[in-house]
């Protein structure tokens, strides 16, 4: 991309410090929430401690995380703004920063479900589990949150603005450049969830290598799992090309845990699939691509079965 069209070190300082307050302000009301939570105020203290600025690679300016693990973009949007204009601005927030935010909320949310459900099915003290699991989820969330970050940095953000900086002053093949764009939307994600995955792994090594799994436990909740909708989903076979290395990760895509049942795989499978089907989604390409890649796990797994 020609380098006239960044730009330049003074403008991007000044709107640094202009958004400086509005990050904080987000970080503070994060924190006044989690000292409020009584279910994950654990995270209260990763939190405070991690990093959470970094640097975009290629455009000289900073990004900060504001809240659990998404931000509000401030300086990318502030760059669009001044480098473009502020419709293309506010077309990046709507069209893919906040269903990219969404995303990894979900991720994370996922992974904190899937801990506490390995919680629940150990056996064990109630409290030594309990500092077990909060210690897990912070390592978890750590982890997790420095996969982010580096990932906006020097893959998903820079190729964001590459795109729409090259849409605005050039004439561009238009649709070939937001093909290419969805495409590296897609590949985020997979890799986002993939790795998600393989932290999760690691996590679940950690507890089980403390506790010892309670077999009726794991049957009790199964039995006491809601019935979900979509009956419509119990024939689906669709295809799609296998992107998991072993049966752990296709179950957590499904936000599940070993041991589990064909019925609790049909189950999980179809509740995702009330939340992301593209008729309950309309012009929104994360819910297809998660769509995709929930399908591919629940094939990948009543295969097995």
């Amino acid at each position: 991309m020609n380098q006239e069209y960044k730009l330049k070190i003074d403008k991007i300082k000044a709107f640094e410090k202009e958004n400086q307050k509005q990050y904080s302000d987000l970080r503070t009301l994060t924190i006044n929430k989690l000292q409020a939570s009584g279910e994950y105020n654990f995270l209260l203290t990763s939190f405070i401690v991690s990093k959470k600025d970094f640097f975009i690679r290629g455009f000289e300016y900073q990004e900060e995380i504001s809240e659990l693990i998404t931000s509000q973009f401030f300086n990318t949007r502030s760059y669009l703004k001044f480098a473009c204009n502020e419709e293309i601005a506010d077309q990046v927030w709507t069209e893919h920063l906040k269903p990219v935010n969404k995303y990894l909320e979900t991720i994370l949310k996922g992974g904190f479900e899937a801990l506490n459900d390995v919680k629940e099915k150990v056996i064990g003290k109630v409290d030594e589990i309990q500092v077990e699991f909060e210690e897990v989820c912070e390592k978890y969330y750590e982890d997790f949150l420095e996969l982010v970050r580096n990932n906006l940095a020097s893959d998903y953000l820079p190729k964001v603005l590459t795109t729409y900086l090259t849409l605005f002053n050039e004439t561009s093949d238009h649709e070939y450049l937001f093909k290419k764009l969805e495409n590296d939307e897609y590949v985020f994600i997979q890799e986002m969830s993939n790795k998600s995955a393989n932290l999760l792994k690691h996590s679940f090594e950690q507890f089980y290598s403390v506790f010892a799994i309670d077999l009726d436990k794991a049957r009790m909740s199964s039995q006491t799992k809601k019935k979900a909708a979509f009956s419509d989903f119990d024939e689906e076979n669709l295809v799609f090309d296998t992107n998991f290395d072993d049966e752990q990760q296709a179950l957590m895509m499904l936000g599940l845990t070993s041991p589990v049942t064909i019925k609790e795989i049909k189950q999980a499978y179809k509740k995702l699939a009330k939340q992301y089907h593209p008729d309950l989604n309309k012009d929104n390409p994360i819910a297809e691509k998660k769509m995709q890649m929930i399908t591919t796990a629940y094939n990948f797994l009543k295969n097995k079965w």
